[in-house]
Formats: structure tokens, sequence, C-alpha cells
């Protein structure tokens, strides 16, 4: 018995209801197995299914462009509309406020020690069946290598345990 292929936006919703926000790219490579196409570019066929649903339903679609590139599930991602029902809030990416603050404290930190760390929380991803828990620093920082380690206490301590060092993996240096 051989088993239904879903449609793109059915793959995609269960995709994302599971691990949250992805860049189109990397979702269409999880779910091409999954879906009925047999396009030869399924990344932008994925793109224009999210990008059409959201256009066609405006803020009651199933999706949200969390930025570009990639989207999210409105519900799932507890998005929020601020007053002007333009911006969105996701938990995944940091806010404004958070950014400055690392900014604050990687005044004179190279852009080398910076991507260093990044590099070090990025190994600590974990598994499916054994996920870091990202929201306990002070349980996953010990595990680093001492080379990057004192810039992820330091960004944890002098944030007052507002920053999360794990946000610098989602900021362009």
């Amino acid at each position: 018995m051989t088993k239904k292929k879903l449609s793109m936006r059915e793959a995609a919703i269960r995709a994302l209801k599971k691990q949250g926000p992805k860049h189109y790219r990397e979702l269409a490579k999880e779910i091409v197995g999954q879906i009925e196409s047999s396009g030869a570019t399924p990344e932008y066929s994925l793109n224009a299914v999210m990008s059409s649903d959201i256009k066609a339903n405006g803020d009651k679609s199933t999706f949200v462009r969390v930025s570009p590139g990639y989207y999210g599930l409105r519900a799932k991602n507890a998005v929020e509309q601020d007053s002007t029902g333009e911006r969105i809030k996701v938990p995944h990416f940091p806010e404004y406020a958070q950014v400055r603050e690392l900014l604050r404290i990687w005044n004179g930190v190279s852009t080398d020690d910076i991507k260093a760390m990044a590099d070090e929380i990025n190994k600590l991803t974990g598994t499916p069946q054994n996920p870091t828990n990202w929201t306990e620093p002070s349980e996953w920082i010990p595990t680093l290598p001492d080379s990057v380690r004192g810039l992820a206490e330091r960004i944890w301590s002098e944030s007052g345990g507002e920053s999360i060092p794990g946000m610098c993996m989602d900021i362009d240096y």
C-alpha cells in the first residue's frame, strides 16, 4: 500500500508545525519526498504557494512571512500585530531592543569572536529526539568551549538574563 502524497501546502503546514519558521528553500528540501509535485524547482513553487496564500488571505492566512524568504504558521508562532496591524513578532527572531542590547555588549568584541561563538552554539542544536532547550542558557552555556564561553556568559550576565547568546545566530554580521 503506497502512502498518499500531500499537497505542497499540506506538507509545508505539517513541517512548520513541528519545527517553526524556516526558509522556503530549507522547507522545500524537507518536504520534497512527501508532495505530489514533481516540478524541477519545488522551492520556488513552495514560495509561490505560501506567498499567494498570504496575499489572498491577508491576516487570515495560515502562513506568515517572518522575514524575507522565511515563513511560519500564524497560529503556531504566536504572531502578534502591533497597533498598525503591519508588523509581527515571532519568538524565534530577536526584537530590535534585544539587538541594541547585544550591540552594546559586543562593543569592542571582534566579529570573528562573535562568529566563533555563534558557530559553537550552532553545534549544540541537538536532535529531534533530544533538542537543546534554548530557554535555559544557564544549562548550555557551560558546555561551550572555553574560547567562546566567556563571551556567551558576558552576554547573558550583562543583559540581566534578557539577551540569550543564541540570538546572535539569527543576525547577519
